[in-house]
Order: structure tokens, then C-alpha cells, then sequence
């Protein structure tokens, strides 16, 4: 696996936290076995608590299907829920702690030594059972960044092998996650950096990705984005970028919209038909500018040929088709368009907008004999 682009899909975890979310066993048995086969490092599959016994028989599932698929559960720096995480048998324990001021004092009444003692405490207390050790940030992006950098330093060498940075609330840009993930890693030395990433203000996908860049290996993600308020980065924009344009060969987008498509079901949450990868109009087009471009080498307002999503090119004319456009359209591939008088290809037009919508070329064609 090249280490540079992993990805732990939380949909089980972070997912079922969206207001009336609440996944099945063979739903979730399901997602698993899609999420194997588009090549996703980690499943987080769920809380790490004494009333969800249900994971370790879901972590048997796992080892007997898909034996090199890496397990987690989330867990609070408590004994117990670190006790039940070894119960159920998972790789890693995500631990969790707030790391903002906000969170520390207005929350949980707490410090930043406290934050310190207890983190460390129980990344000691996960590898004495025998487990990995991995922590999140949780309001990493508000914190004092002094602060967590020490706090960095405190728990790689207390034995974390990974640290999560949550934009808890979805606030940083890009440009400032680089940074922040750039700057923490010139301050770690062995532990692997991780950010967990929301969509407040639609940048979710963007910060994942910024984060790649900058020098984290892991990032998290949902089906369909599925999470807190406005959910966390989307499964099938990480996976679909990192496999269509940076050409991962790790990850498969071959049952990508279809786990999209049955999670919309399980959720009551339809696809947007023009959801990035797996809408299922993104691929049509009626403006006359791209129209031309596409008639000729679809190469030129296309990022990926549509097929590779399973998807169908969709072309039409309509109010915002030029005459050269109609001209063309009406020849269809390997037509001569001279064929066609300006005459006839400015009528056709002219009755095409009046209708209102896009009309394709054999509407157009029909049209024309008329």
C-alpha cells in the first residue's frame, strides 16, 4: 500500500452519528465487504463502550472475511471502554481527547495538564493489553498550536503510532491544514499523521486532500459524506480523485457507486444526480461552448471518461446551445455538418429553446423532419 494515501472509512462510527442513521448488522456486514473491495486500510467500526457488545461479533466477521482489512473501534480515554476495545479484538484503539481550550474548560472542566496525564495514561494502558495505540485531537484546528505540538511529542512518546487531527467543526481552509499537518510533522518522528476532517463550510474533501499533500497518510471519510451536521469528507470524492487522477492502484472504484447508491437507500438519503462520481447526470451536457469541445474529443470538458463510474455521456442542445453547436450535433459523430444549412440548424434552435429544456440529437433529428 503506498503509505502516502490510506484511508479509514468511518461511516459505521461517524456515520451513524447523522440524526436518524442507525445501520443493521447485516447492513453493516455489507458496507464492510464493498469497503474491502475498494481497497479502504481501516474500518473504524464503531464505539469502543461496555453497552456495544455487538462489535467484537462484527470483528469476527471481519477476521473470518476479510483477514487483511485493519480494525478499529473509537474510544474515550476511559479503562472501561479501552477494556471492552480489547474485548471485541481490534488492531487499534482511536483513542480521543479534546485539545481546544473550548472544549477542555468549557465541556469537561478540565486543563491542558489534564488533557496530557490522562492521553498518555491510557496510550500506556491500551499497550499493556497488547494493543496498538492510536490518539485523536478532537478541535484540533482551535487549539493553541503550541500546546499541541507538546501534546504531540507527549503521546508519540508515550507510544501512539498515529495522531488524528479533527476539524471538529469544519473551519480550516486548505491552504491552513497544509500548514498545521506540514508543522506537526517537522515536529513528530515516527508516528503517522491522520486528520479527521467536516464539511461545514464544503471543504471537507478539499482538507483531506490538502492534508495528503502535506505529508499525512491517513485520512477519514464517509459514504456519502455521513456525519455530524453537514457530515465529513466523502468516500467517493477521496476515493474517486485519488484513484482517477493520482492513479492509486491500491483503490478500485469498481463497486464505488454502487455502495453509494445502497447506503442512500439504507439512510433514506438519495443521490443527488449531480453529486460528484456518482451523480448520475454529471456527465450531461448542454452549454454550446463544451458541446463543441465534446463532439470532437471528449478529453476536453471531461476529467474521466464516464464509463469508468458507470455512468452514460449525455448530450443535448438547448437555450444555451450556439447555431455551430446544433450544426454539429445534428451531423453526429463522423457526420459532415455541412450538410446542414444555417437556415435549418438556426430553426431547429430557435424551436428547441422554446420549449424550454435540452433535447438530444435524435429529438433534434426528429425535429428537423418535421
Amino acid at each position: 500500500m503506498n503509505t502516502r494515501y490510506q484511508i479509514i472509512d468511518t461511516t459505521l462510527r461517524e456515520g451513524e452519528q447523522a440524526p436518524g442513521v442507525v445501520f443493521t448488522s447485516e447492513q453493516k456486514r455489507l458496507i464492510i465487504g464493498w469497503l474491502s473491495g475498494i481497497g479502504i486500510s481501516e474500518v473504524e467500526l464503531g464505539f469502543a463502550a461496555p453497552l456495544a457488545p455487538c462489535q467484537a461479533s462484527l470483528v469476527r466477521f471481519c477476521r473470518e472475511r476479510y483477514p487483511s482489512l485493519q480494525l478499529s473501534l473509537w474510544s474515550r480515554c476511559l479503562a472501561e471502554d479501552i477494556e471492552q476495545a480489547a474485548v471485541a479484538g481490534v488492531d487499534t484503539v482511536s483513542l480521543s481527547i479534546p485539545v481546544s481550550d473550548l472544549l477542555l474548560a468549557t465541556k469537561l472542566g478540565r486543563n491542558r495538564r489534564w488533557a496530557e496525564r490522562t492521553a498518555c495514561d491510557a496510550i500506556h494502558r491500551v499497550r499493556e493489553l497488547g494493543l496498538s495505540a492510536a490518539i485523536g485531537f478532537e478541535d484540533a484546528t482551535r487549539a493553541d498550536r503550541t500546546f499541541l505540538l507538546e501534546l504531540s511529542s507527549r503521546v508519540e512518546e508515550a507510544g501512539a503510532w498515529r495522531i488524528r487531527l479533527a476539524d471538529t467543526v469544519g473551519i480550516v481552509s486548505p491552504l491552513a491544514m497544509a500548514g498545521l499537518v506540514g508543522e506537526l510533522g517537522r515536529a513528530l518522528h515516527s508516528a503517522q499523521i491522520a486528520v479527521h476532517t467536516h464539511n461545514d463550510f464544503g471543504m471537507a474533501t478539499a482538507n483531506a486532500l490538502a492534508a495528503l499533500d502535506a505529508g499525512a497518510t491517513w485520512v477519514d471519510a464517509t459514504v456519502l459524506g455521513l456525519g455530524e451536521r453537514c457530515g465529513c469528507a466523502r468516500l467517493e470524492e477521496v476515493v474517486g480523485y485519488l484513484t482517477l487522477v493520482r492513479d492509486v492502484p491500491e483503490l478500485s472504484i469498481s463497486c464505488l457507486v454502487e455502495l453509494a447508491h445502497e447506503v442512500a437507500a439504507m439512510t433514506r438519503r438519495p443521490v443527488s444526480p449531480w453529486a460528484p462520481v456518482t451523480g448520475a447526470s454529471i456527465f450531461t451536457c448542454e452549454s454550446g461552448l463544451h458541446l463543441q469541445g465534446l463532439l470532437v474529443d471528449s478529453r476536453t470538458y471531461e476529467p474521466y471518461p464516464p464509463e469508468l463510474v458507470g455512468a452514460r455521456r449525455m448530450l443535448q442542445v438547448g437555450a444555451k446551445s450556439g447555431r455551430a453547436a446544433m450544426r454539429q450535433m445534428l451531423a453526429g459523430e463522423g457526420g459532415d455538418e455541412r450538410c446542414l444549412s444555417a437556415e435549418q440548424a438556426g430553426r431547429v434552435r430557435d424551436r428547441a429553446r422554446s420549449l424550454g429544456r435540452g433535447m438530444t440529437r435524435e429529438e433534434l433529428t426528429a425535429l428537423l423532419a418535421k
